[in-house]
Formats: C-alpha cells, sequence, structure tokens
C-alpha cells in the first residue's frame, strides 16, 4: 500500500462473505466494521469484529479481515504514519509509535462500540457527509491519539530538573516535535546541554540509533516526499526548499534512499494514488442500508 496515500485517508473497503483481505503492515490502521461481521487475524492474535467495532493494527504486524459466511462485511479504515507527522510527534513518541512500543504494544485490539474511541470513530463516520477534509484528517488524528494514548503515555512521576547532558536532551527529545529538534546544528544541542560538540553527537547517537546528519537528511527527504506527492512544483525548487544545496546533491541522496529518482518517485506513488482510489474511494459504507 502506499504510504502518503493511505495516510490520514478515510476510504472502504467491502469483505465478500467468506473471504478476507489482508492488511499489509507498515502504520498504525484503524478498521471499523461498518457493517456485518467477521473476524481480525495476526500471527498471535484471533478476534471477532461486529458492526461498530474498531480494530487496531499496530506496525510490524501484519493481519487480515475475513468476513462472516453469512454476510459481506462493510470496513471503513485509514492509517497514521507517525514519520509523516514529524511537525507533531515528538522524538521519543515517535520512536515508541514505531520501533519502541513497549511490551504488549504490538497486539492487536478490538475496541468495543461504547468504548469512547470507538464512538468518535462512530462522529467520524459522520463527519465524512459534509466533505470538509481538513476536518477528517483531524478526526482521524484525534482518534489515533486517543486510541494510542496508554502507548504514548510514560510515568515520569515527579519533574526533575535535569543535570546533565543526558537527561537534558532526553527532556528536548520528550518535549518538542522532533522537526523542531531537527532543525538545530549540533552546536546548539551542544549549548543547551552544556557539554561539547563530540559528546553531544555521541549521547545523539546512542538515543536515536543515527546521527545527527543522518536524522536530518532522513526529515528533508520525508518533507521532500510529501511535496513532490501533494504539490506540482519543480524538483529544483523542492530540493532548495528541502534545504539541499543543490540538484545533484538532492537527487543523489533521494535516490540512495529510496532507490528511485525524484521524478520517478513522483510519477510512480501519484499513479498508485490514484489507482487505489479507483479502487478504494474515500467514502464510508456506514452510510449504506446494511451498516445502520
Amino acid at each position: 500500500m502506499d504510504s502518503l496515500y493511505d495516510h490520514l485517508i478515510l476510504h472502504q473497503r467491502q469483505v465478500r462473505a467468506g473471504t478476507d483481505i489482508s492488511v499489509a503492515p507498515g502504520g498504525w490502521w484503524f478498521l471499523r466494521a461498518c457493517s456485518g461481521c467477521g473476524f481480525v487475524m495476526g500471527a498471535d492474535f484471533s478476534g471477532e469484529i461486529d458492526a461498530g467495532h474498531l480494530a487496531v493494527i499496530p506496525p510490524s504486524t501484519g493481519a487480515s479481515v475475513r468476513a462472516s459466511v453469512l454476510g459481506d462485511m462493510g470496513l471503513c479504515q485509514f492509517g497514521i504514519r507517525p514519520e509523516q507527522l514529524l511537525g507533531f510527534f515528538t522524538a521519543d513518541e515517535r520512536g515508541v509509535l514505531g520501533s519502541g512500543v513497549p511490551a504488549g504494544g504490538r497486539r492487536i485490539r478490538i475496541i468495543q462500540t461504547r468504548n469512547e474511541a470507538g464512538m468518535r470513530r462512530e462522529e467520524l463516520c459522520e463527519l465524512h457527509r459534509g466533505g470538509c477534509e481538513v476536518m477528517i484528517r483531524a478526526a482521524m488524528l484525534m482518534v489515533a491519539v486517543r486510541v494510542l494514548k496508554d502507548v504514548l503515555s510514560s510515568d515520569r512521576g515527579v519533574s526533575i530538573p535535569p543535570r546533565n547532558p543526558d537527561e537534558r536532551l532526553a527532556e528536548l527529545a520528550a518535549g518538542i516535535p522532533e522537526s523542531e529538534l531537527l532543525r538545530h546544528t549540533a552546536g546548539d544541542l551542544a549549548r543547551h546541554c552544556g557539554c561539547s560538540v563530540r559528546h553531544l553527537r555521541r549521547l545523539f547517537a546512542e538515543r536515536f540509533g543515527a546521527s545527527i546528519i543522518q536524522r536530518q537528511i532522513t526529515w528533508r527527504i520525508e518533507q521532500a516526499k510529501r511535496l513532490l506527492f501533494d504539490t506540482d512544483a519543480k524538483v529544483i525548487d523542492i530540493a532548495n526548499e528541502c534545504g539541499f544545496r543543490s540538484l545533484g546533491q538532492f537527487n543523489k541522496t533521494f535516490k540512495r534512499l529510496t532507490r528511485q529518482s525524484p521524478g520517478a518517485w513522483r510519477a510512480a506513488t501519484v499513479e498508485g494514488a490514484a489507482r487505489r482510489r479507483r479502487m478504494f474511494p474515500p467514502s464510508c459504507p456506514r452510510l449504506s442500508r446494511a451498516g445502520r
């Protein structure tokens, strides 16, 4: 599935009686049974899902949904990709949602209809009638945060002012969006943390598993991918917008990380998105008679 198209896009899927569909791993998936019933199955999970229930599928957890043999099943689904929300989640939160989910956090969950998050999910379906895309995206994000609040929250106890560079870097990682953190140079961060640039670079690599430069480059490429997908801007303008010194440097870096040139990636991704829109139009099967 295309990571950009399926990020905060509400669309429908219809599962024929007795058949199943797969949900590819990658990002967090939220699937609401709008009509019918069936089963959600993963490597270490199997559970029933009825009309109104919400299935939550964590990253790196492939799953499938099977409709009951008694009738078709209507689903509306969306996904969130933490890497597409650099300005929203902190570095620590992105780490938890991506590769550092606490024990048990990677399990598939089925949320009952009357659960608060489930009720918000119903409101989300109703919002689709209004056709205000930005409100729909905001509602989807709110549903995701409500559902994942137990994964994101941590018991830190009484706040103690950080005393050493490692604690100060940890405070930054937990307190500001990663996009804001990555705007600063190693020198800026070292001065804030009260240590040498060399020591700061070592602390950063230990905490994030990559150097500051590597993390910044990844962030810039994610920005570029969003601009390539969302706009018709020239590649050279996107390169400048994302902080690359030259078009050649941008092309080389982009191809190294994606194995495609920016132009080829844009063409393939936009075409893939158009194809998925034709297959799974962004509408909600809850509005059908069967879902009432």
